[in-house]
């Protein structure tokens, strides 16, 4: 079986094309042949894209952002009472309106998305409380997890104001997808390192780090072998092997996944940016990897994670 475990879908295809025009990658340094999909990435650009690589099922990972991104006022974390409490209702319609596709279309789980700045601590525990009881039976339209984009929503993974809900998601294994590598300022809102307060307080906590560190691959082994619950996806940086800021080929990517452990690695595409036909030919093409290795990566690890049947 076949899951994407890290794909966008936007309202409007041009607010796709908009977000794929101000979110330049550059932490991998420079590599002259990265392709990307010409896909705008709204639900139809995803359905098809979806559907023409064969996958069962795609985490759907969506994030709620301010304009002119703001950051606490004083320090990296939000005070207990948010700021932006007046954009409460846009985060939680985003949310729905995922929730919502996802009941239309099962092929997509939804994984919501928070931000301690706009909700207390409270709040967002109950938000998500809500959607994670939806779609009964079937369970079409049920948030499956929680996504962070920590860089550019400007909050620390572990911000205590989101505690209540990683304690949520520890009791009802809800898996939290975040961003992971540098950020152009340095601030660290997303190191690998930056995770280890967070898993440190909640270690039951089934947390998915993205990119297997993006920009930091190199930290992210050391990462692994302290904390073996964390799991990872190859999400964007196996389309940038090669650059100069990234495993230099398919064979040190594998190696690096192999160092790991294979079996806690996923396969993700980060559409509309890459295609996700595009990762399930390159795990294809990984060295020194057995078929049931290929195939944990490919689809059976998500399945197990996401809670889900093939």
């Amino acid at each position: 079986m076949l899951i994407d475990s890290h794909l966008h879908i936007y309202r409007e295809r041009e607010i796709g094309v908009r977000a794929k025009a101000d979110y330049p990658i550059v932490e991998y340094g420079s590599k002259a042949d990265v392709t990307y999909s010409e896909r705008g990435g709204d639900a139809a650009d995803a359905l098809a894209a979806i559907a023409e690589a064969g996958v069962a099922y795609a985490a759907v990972l969506n994030v709620f952002l301010m304009h002119a991104m703001p950051q606490p006022a004083e320090g990296l974390l939000w005070p207990a009472e948010p700021p932006h409490a007046d954009r409460a209702a846009d985060l939680a319609d985003l949310n729905a309106w995922l929730c919502d596709l996802a009941a239309e279309h099962p092929v997509l789980l939804p994984f919501l998305t928070v931000h301690p700045g706009v909700m207390t601590a409270a709040e967002t525990a109950d938000h998500v409380r809500a959607l994670a009881a939806r779609g009964t039976g079937s369970g079409a339209g049920r948030a499956r997890g929680i996504k962070l984009h920590t860089v550019a929503q400007r909050f620390m993974p572990y911000d205590p104001g989101l505690d209540a809900l990683w304690e949520l998601c520890s009791d009802e294994r809800l898996p939290v997808i975040a961003h992971c590598g540098p950020d152009r300022l340095n601030t660290g809102w997303a190191t690998p390192e930056a995770f280890a307060p967070l898993i440190e307080r909640h270690p039951r906590l089934p947390l998915v780090l993205a990119h297997l560190g993006g920009g930091d691959f190199e930290r992210i082994a050391a990462l692994a072998a302290r904390y073996p619950q964390l799991r990872f996806d190859l999400s964007e940086i196996v389309s940038w092997v090669g650059g100069t800021n990234a495993p230099a080929d398919l064979a040190a990517l594998s190696a690096l996944v192999r160092e790991i452990g294979p079996e806690r690695v996923m396969a993700g595409s980060d559409f509309p940016w890459y295609e996700p036909a595009w990762v399930i030919d390159a795990v294809e093409a990984m060295p020194a990897l057995s078929r049931s290795e290929r195939d944990a990566i490919l689809g059976l690890t998500a399945a197990e994670l996401f809670g889900v049947a093939g």
